[in-house]
């Protein structure tokens, strides 16, 4: 599995599109016209078995707009901000095809079978300068078995004390003041399927330096990232 991400480097779903748009034919997104998408995966006690796809829809529209994500910090520091959607903000093999997945495995040098080629699941909520920002990433050892292709609720755990099948958080709420997570938060997605994704999420942090406690709190609405597979 991908190890956690420092904060200058959180922001990486649109990796995925470079990727894709690179590896297609002439230079063009969209897999070809005989792509298939991958089968189901098998039952298995491994965690990190391969996503069970959606079929791609050569017919389909993309969905009309990003989406947009907001987010509220109270307590001893009190701000907010809101985000867009994109490739920039949210990112999971889910929406992609088993074809489009091994195309952009291949640019990469090789693919895992079991494990993502991108992300199981990553999701960003970045204010418009960047300076402000929340992702919530799989915590180590998390695969599809545990994050499935449907609505479910999460843990946000404590750095240090997260398990598979949990979620970490890296966020910046006050530049020059470092957060983290105090006490096991809630991710709650509501959506996700080949529209997009949606949910409210909610942690307490303290500040590592110093006295401030903060409540973080959030929710998205994303339209589908991914190519063929997406639909309005």
């Amino acid at each position: 599995m991908r190890p956690v991400l420092p904060p200058s480097r959180v922001i990486v779903p649109a990796a995925i599109v470079l990727i894709l748009v690179g590896c297609g034919s002439g230079g063009e997104p969209g897999p070809s016209s005989d792509t298939e998408s991958a089968p189901p995966a098998a039952e298995s006690e491994s965690a990190t078995s391969s996503p069970p796809q959606a079929s791609a829809d050569p017919g389909g529209e993309p969905s009309s707009g990003e989406g947009n994500c907001s987010v509220d910090v109270t307590g001893d520091l009190a701000t907010s901000w809101e985000g867009s959607g994109g490739s920039a903000a949210v990112g999971t093999d889910y929406w992609y095809t088993r074809d489009e997945l091994e195309e952009a495995a291949e640019f990469l040098g090789g693919m895992t079978e079991g494990e993502p080629v991108f992300f199981v699941l990553v999701i960003n909520c970045s204010a418009s300068d960047t300076s402000q920002n929340v992702s919530l990433l799989p915590a180590s050892g998390t695969g599809f078995d545990d994050i499935p292709y449907a609505p479910a609720s999460y843990a946000i755990a404590v750095p240090g004390e997260s398990e598979a099948g949990q979620f970490t958080s890296i966020f910046l709420v006050d530049e020059g003041a470092l957060f983290a997570v105090s006490s096991p938060g809630e991710l709650d997605i509501t959506t996700f399927d080949e529209t997009g994704i949606a949910g409210t999420f909610r942690f307490p942090a303290t500040e590592v330096a110093g006295a401030r406690e903060i409540e973080v709190s959030g929710s998205f609405d994303f339209a589908c990232t991914g190519r063929s597979v997406c639909r309005p």
